[in-house]
């Protein structure tokens, strides 16, 4: 599993490095560094439920308004 977390870290990265000349970085930036953080967490072994739950809420939430 520790590759797939790396993996998906590094793709995270540059997908937030790609939305840098998007129309509205500022909305895509976040969303891609948050699994990017959360990723390299959990290639080192720690876990935050809550703050994965926080996530989903605010990210879910802000989908629902637009």
């Amino acid at each position: 599993m520790k590759i797939f977390n790396i993996l998906f870290c590094i793709l995270f990265l540059i997908s937030a490095g790609l939305q840098y000349n998007d129309p509205d970085p500022y909305i895509w930036i976040p969303i891609y560094l948050y699994g990017a953080i959360f990723c390299w967490l959990a290639f080192r072994g720690k876990y935050y439920p809550k703050a994965y739950l926080a996530g989903i809420i605010i990210f879910a939430g802000y989908a629902l308004y637009f």
